[in-house]
């Protein structure tokens, strides 16, 4: 159900985005600065993306004033992309900056210099942040808070010339110096009731994983960034993910959260184990469909067409195996979210539809569609707990937007997609 042939569908969802935007108003106006100042970079995100669509400006004019008001008093700096850090701060203000021409009240020129300025601030830290070698935590190395993500920030259209990116990329490629990727060991959460399944362990996923690191290397190649020895490390990190993977109950190529220590490997290298029942865990941050797109990247700068053909397999067993009821079943907005839910299914499938021309790709990104637009009432009603560009109602709209247009695409890059 792509936007362009769906007219009235098109119009709702527009209005959605706008009560979006209106709802964040609403909850957060009057609301405390967010700690350390810095808003999260979804209302921003989606209020650029909407102005490229729509001539509604009021809403969009009054969600990117308060998201402004909101991040202006900079308390210490953290660079994460997606827990209100510096890194998701340069996002929302370079997407903004392409539609600054269509934000009520806004000057293209000052939000390109600010983005500029931020881009310049980001690749600064990033250079003396301590963060840690061996047994850290997720901010350590991850997408989501950590110099993974701060690397795609750097990324993101108009990327940061190479030469600024090279700190957080050697950072990057010393975690994977050896074929255990025992850097990447997570060495706190023993005893968290939530994380502690990570610790000592290497996590696969996209959000919090090795994926995520793979996944800001492959940028840094597109953009010039990557030298020799990152080419080394994610043949690595495809090596191991190849590795881990196992045949799951229902037919489907995939991986558990965290790596095993001792995974049995088949001559070819790819991992031939079978365990009984099936895991509905499966999204953008974890499970097939991040890593399949994580493999599918990787094998894209390496030409390896074992990993390509690894990557295609279980994308395809994913397509095969997907059942709406079990792997969409669960509470919002955990289901309609990019993290883990709808939305970034949407858009991982529609890329494997883009590049790959992945058979059924499309069929699967139309389907998670039309789950989100179906729902469209219970995502603008839950900005009030949750307004975030990865988690929350601004990211579930901004891929909606974003899906079968060829519009502004640039923030993909700051989830490893294209």
């Amino acid at each position: 159900m792509y936007l362009d042939d769906a007219v009235v569908t098109g119009r709702a969802l527009v209005r959605s985005a706008c009560s979006v935007l209106d709802e964040y108003v609403l909850h957060y106006g009057a609301a405390p600065v967010p700690d350390g100042g810095l808003e999260d970079p979804g209302p921003l995100v989606l209020a650029a993306l909407l102005a490229g669509i729509s001539g509604v400006p009021a809403a969009r004019g009054a969600a990117a004033r308060l998201w402004a008001n909101r991040s202006r008093y900079p308390g210490p700096y953290v660079l994460g992309l997606f827990d209100g850090g510096l890194a998701g701060h340069l996002l929302a203000l370079a997407t903004a900056a392409d539609a600054a021409g269509s934000l009520r009240g806004s000057r293209p020129l000052t939000l390109r210099r600010l983005a500029d300025r931020n881009r310049d601030r980001v690749a600064a830290a990033a250079s003396i942040v301590p963060w840690r070698r061996d047994h850290g935590g997720w901010p350590d190395y991850d997408l989501i808070s950590g110099p993974a993500g701060t690397l795609l920030s750097l990324a993101v259209e108009p990327p940061c010339p190479a030469d600024e990116c090279v700190p957080v990329v050697e950072r990057l490629i010393a975690l994977c110096d050896a074929d255990d990727l025992g850097r990447l060991r997570v060495g706190e959460y023993r005893d968290d009731p939530v994380r502690g399944f990570n610790y000592g362990r290497v996590n696969t996923g996209v959000g919090n994983g090795v994926s995520g690191v793979a996944l800001a290397l492959v940028a840094a190649a597109d953009i010039g960034a990557l030298p020799g020895s990152g080419r080394a490390a994610l043949r690595r990190i495809g090596r191991w993910l190849i590795a881990q993977s196992f045949v799951d109950g229902r037919g489907m190529r995939t991986w558990a959260p965290v790596g095993r220590d001792d995974p049995p490997v088949a001559a070819d290298g790819v991992g031939t184990a079978r365990i009984r029942g099936a895991s509905c865990r499966q999204a953008w941050c974890h499970g097939t469909p991040g890593i399949a797109w994580t493999l599918w990247e990787i094998a894209r700068v390496l030409g390896d067409a074992t990993l390509r053909g690894v990557a295609v397999e279980a994308a395809a067993s994913f397509i095969a195996a997907f059942d709406g009821d079990f792997h969409l079943a669960g509470h919002y907005p955990d289901k309609v979210g990019i993290c883990h839910g709808a939305a970034g299914l949407m858009l991982l499938f529609d890329a494997f539809h883009r590049h790959a021309d992945l058979p059924g790709a499309r069929a699967l990104s139309e389907f998670c569609a039309a789950f989100l637009v179906a729902r469209l009432d219970r995502v603008v009603a839950g900005t009030g707990t949750d307004h975030t560009l990865l988690t929350g109602s601004t990211g579930a709209l901004a891929a909606l937007l974003t899906h079968g247009h060829d519009g502004n695409r640039s923030w993909l890059r700051a989830l490893g997609l294209r």
